[in-house]
C-alpha cells in the first residue's frame, strides 16, 4: 500500500482567502518607531480608535488585525500567526516605505 500526504489549508483560510503571515523588515528604524508607524496605519484605516482599541465588529478576531511587532537581529517584523485580516496591501505599504528590496515576505 503506498502512503500519501496530502497537504491542505483549513477551512478558515479557503473562506477568508487568508493565512498566516509574517514581514521582515530590513530597517535601522527602532521598534519605538515602527510601531507609531504601525499604530497610525491601522487608525488611517478604521482598524482602532484614538485610544489603540480595536474597532472591529468582533473583538475576538482583533489578533487577525493588529498584529505582532518585534524586533530581532533579523529586523523588524510585523507577525500574523493566525491570518491577517488587514484589507489593504500591506506588502506595498511596506514595500513603499522601506524599499521592496528591504522587505520580506512568508505566507
Amino acid at each position: 500500500m503506498k502512503k500519501i500526504n496530502i497537504k491542505v489549508q483549513s477551512a478558515g483560510d479557503i473562506i477568508t482567502n487568508s493565512s498566516s503571515e509574517c514581514y521582515t523588515i530590513k530597517s535601522d528604524l527602532d521598534l519605538a518607531a515602527f510601531d507609531d508607524m504601525w499604530f497610525n496605519f491601522l487608525l488611517e484605516h478604521h482598524y482602532i480608535n484614538e485610544e489603540g482599541t480595536f474597532i472591529g465588529e468582533y473583538p475576538e478576531l482583533a489578533e487577525t488585525y493588529l498584529g505582532n511587532i518585534y524586533k530581532d537581529e533579523d529586523g523588524l517584523h510585523l507577525d500574523f500567526p493566525v491570518l491577517c485580516n488587514i484589507n489593504e496591501d500591506l506588502s506595498e505599504w511596506l514595500s513603499n516605505i522601506f524599499g521592496a528590496e528591504n522587505v520580506t515576505f512568508d505566507w
